[in-house]
């Protein structure tokens, strides 16, 4: 049985950095492993407990989705001054973002935004829920993961 949640707990945590839309069945591993593609199944992994893990570490697609919500709403309201304080690297919408994300090294996470400029915006009309999603990807995949609490 240890064998099956290390295996679980591995597949979980490796899992995290490549966040996807979030089907009916919700986050976990179902929904890493199988998407859109059979939501009967991948609720019924989600219900082996690994949704609750994923929610509890925030992995899996498992992020707070009121913080979400919140990213997308300042996004759509600050679209244009967003973006090009994030091409700079610096400046107040980009430190209400830093702050909405519990970000407390905000010199590495703006210099992490920055380099991924193109893949955050990879148009001026991308969607806020797109925009969002690349901006916590952004994040991850750097040295700024630990410095905001995306979970």
């Amino acid at each position: 049985m240890n064998k099956i949640a290390a295996t679980i707990s591995i597949l979980l945590l490796s899992c995290g950095a490549f966040a996807q839309p979030v089907g009916p069945a919700g986050c976990g591993l179902g929904n890493q492993v199988f998407g859109d593609q059979n939501q009967v199944i991948a609720a019924t992994l989600n219900e082996t407990g690994t949704q609750t893990f994923g929610i509890t570490s925030g992995t899996s697609n498992c992020i707070d989705s009121s913080r979400q919500a919140q990213m997308e709403s300042y996004i759509n309201i600050n679209r244009v001054e967003l973006a090009n304080d994030i091409a700079r690297g610096q400046g107040e919408t980009l430190a209400g973002l830093d702050n909405l994300m519990g970000c407390t090294n905000q010199t590495t996470v703006n210099q992490s935004l920055k380099n991924n400029y193109r893949e955050i915006f990879p148009t001026h009309n991308a969607r806020a829920s797109y925009v969002s999603r690349q901006i916590v990807r952004s994040i991850e995949k750097s040295p700024a993961r630990t410095a905001c609490h995306l979970g």
